[in-house]
């Protein structure tokens, strides 16, 4: 069982810990083209950048939660206003707590 938290509360003991660095923008870039590339999407470059820029897309999980939402919800129609509806959460937990 993998749990992945932002909470910056301590962990129990019986916990195992991975801290993971911030993302600079060139591993932000890599996870996107990744992403999208594993799963057979595209984004536009307008798209990409908005994401790479996102305050919370420092955090690998902010940005793998953004786009498995826009993946699973998003159709070529909506893309933008989701994606919009997205960005509005600063951070990985503002995320979950739009799209729980």
């Amino acid at each position: 069982l993998l749990v992945s938290s932002t909470r910056t509360s301590p962990c129990p003991d019986y916990f195992t810990v991975l801290e993971v660095p911030d993302l600079d923008v060139d591993q932000r870039v890599q996870l996107v083209q990744a992403f999208c590339k594993l799963h057979r999407k595209q984004l536009t470059k307008r798209q990409k950048t908005s994401i790479i820029e996102a305050p919370g897309s420092s955090c690998p999980a902010y940005i793998t939660r953004l786009l498995e939402h826009l993946r699973v919800f998003a159709t070529h129609d909506t893309l933008d206003a989701e994606l919009t509806a997205c960005l509005q959460a600063g951070d990985t937990s503002d995320l979950w707590a739009l799209f729980p």
